[in-house]
């Protein structure tokens, strides 16, 4: 359990998250939890906690759901004086086709270096 470690992540990713709409029951202390759910389908999905003190907004042009090659949710801490910082969680369904996924995974990358200008 998180709360026996003395440890304060910054950020939290979750796969597999099996939520169906906003109304949710897994909020934690200090921290605020945004989530992209499965559409039409029961399982998958994915969340991330960030810790409440993070200013920062979902990237909806990184984040995704295909149901048969990924589910996707990035989003941008947005600091003061200094670049962001984009975090993300991905997550491929079992028994899908990996070529599909890499090629969608290298999309995202390119477009975090290209149109974003971040450095990973």
């Amino acid at each position: 359990m998180l709360a026996n470690l003395n440890i304060k992540f910054s950020v939290i990713a979750i796969s597999e998250t099996w939520l169906q709409n906003d109304s949710h029951d897994v909020d934690m202390i200090a921290y605020e939890f945004t989530h992209k759910n499965r559409p039409d389908r029961s399982g998958g999905g994915v969340g991330l906690y960030l810790s409440n003190n993070f200013d920062f907004r979902v990237c909806g042009d990184l984040s995704g759901s295909d149901v048969d090659v990924m589910e996707s949710l990035f989003i941008e801490i947005i600091r003061s004086n200094t670049k962001s910082i984009v975090v993300g969680v991905i997550y491929r369904p079992p028994n899908k086709n990996v070529y599909a996924f890499v090629s969608k995974y290298c999309e995202i990358v390119e477009k975090l270096l290209r149109e974003k200008n971040y450095v990973i």
